[in-house]
C-alpha cells in the first residue's frame, strides 16, 4: 500500500534586485537595532508589532513595480507592433492595461496609508503615541503632546515633531489627499490614449500628472514613505538603547554593496564600529 511522503516547502521569500536596498534596511539593519534595543524575551512580540509596517511597505513596492513593468511591457508591445495595430481607420488594442494599472495605482496609495497607520500603532506598542503628530486638530495635538513620553522641551521630541511636520508638508499631505480621493471620491487614472505619427506608427500616451509621469510620482512617494517609516522607527528604537549605545548613520559610500544598511548600533566610545547584540 502506497503511503504519502511528507514533504517540507522551502519558499523563497524575497527577490532582491541589484541596487534594491529595501530588504537590507528593513530586515538586516532594522533587525540589528531591534536586537540591541530589546531583550531576547521581547523580540518576537516586537516583530509581530512591526510586521504590518513592513508588510504594507512591501506591498507598496510590489504594486509600484508591477505598475511600471506592466506599462513598460505594453509600451514595448505597441512599439514592436504586436499590439496597437493600425488598420483602416482604427487602432486595435487587444491587450489593454487600463484596469490593471488603475488597480496598482490605487492599491499603492491605500497600502501606503495602511503602512502609516501601522507605524502609528507600532509606535504605541513601543510606548510612544505619535498619532497626535499627524492630526490637524489643535486640541488633539495639545492633549497628545501633554501625554507624550518625552517632554515638550526635550530636544528629542522637538526633533521628532519637526521631522514629521517637514514630511507632512513636503509630500505626505498630497499623498494622503490622493488616497482620500481614491477611497471616497472614486478617483481613477484616465485611460491610455493612442495616436498615429506622421509615418502612421502607433504612439502610446500614458497618464501623467501636470509635471511628471505616474511612474516618477510612484517612485518618489515610495522613496519618501520608505525613508519616513525607517527614520521614525530607528528614532524610537534609539530611545530604547542603553546609555553606552548609539545609532550611527552609514554614509552611502561606506555601505556594503551586498547589504546596504543605512544605520548600525555602536558603542558610544567606538562610533562606526558595529556592535553585536543578543
Amino acid at each position: 500500500m502506497n503511503t504519502r511522503v511528507k514533504v517540507s516547502v522551502l519558499r523563497k521569500a524575497y527577490n532582491v534586485e541589484p541596487g534594491d536596498d529595501f530588504y537590507a534596511r528593513f530586515i538586516m539593519g532594522h533587525g540589528n537595532i531591534r536586537t540591541c534595543a530589546y531583550g531576547r524575551e521581547k523580540q518576537l512580540e516586537y516583530d509581530r508589532s512591526f510586521h504590518p509596517v513592513f508588510q504594507n511597505l512591501l506591498e507598496m513596492k510590489i504594486v509600484k513595480d508591477r505598475y511600471i513593468s506592466t506599462v513598460t511591457k505594453h509600451h514595448d508591445a505597441v512599439q514592436a507592433g504586436t499590439d496597437g495595430k493600425y488598420h483602416g481607420n482604427q487602432i486595435d488594442i487587444n491587450d489593454p492595461i487600463d484596469d490593471e494599472i488603475n488597480l496598482f495605482f490605487k492599491d499603492f496609495f491605500i497600502r501606503g496609508q495602511m503602512a502609516v497607520d501601522a507605524l502609528i500603532k507600532h509606535a504605541g506598542y513601543m510606548g510612544y503615541n505619535i498619532g497626535f503628530l499627524f492630526t490637524g486638530n489643535e486640541k488633539k495635538f495639545r492633549n497628545g503632546r501633554r501625554a507624550f513620553a518625552l517632554k515638550e522641551d526635550d530636544e528629542r521630541f522637538q526633533a521628532l515633531n519637526s521631522f514629521i511636520e517637514n514630511h507632512k508638508t513636503a509630500w505626505y499631505a498630497s499623498f494622503r489627499d490622493m488616497r482620500r480621493k481614491i477611497e471616497h471620491e472614486g478617483w481613477s487614472l484616465p485611460n491610455l490614449k493612442y495616436s498615429l505619427d506622421d509615418l502612421l506608427n502607433v504612439q502610446i500616451h500614458l497618464p501623467t500628472t501636470p509635471n511628471q509621469s505616474i511612474e516618477v510620482v510612484l517612485e518618489s512617494h515610495w522613496q519618501n514613505m520608505m525613508l519616513f517609516c525607517e527614520e521614525v522607527v530607528v528614532f524610537l528604537l534609539s530611545l530604547k538603547l542603553k546609555d553606552d549605545m548609539v545609532i550611527v548613520y552609514i554614509p552611502e559610500e561606506r555601505r556594503d554593496k551586498n547589504n546596504p544598511m543605512r544605520y548600525m548600533v555602536s558603542h558610544k566610545d567606538f562610533p562606526g564600529v558595529p556592535l553585536q547584540c543578543g
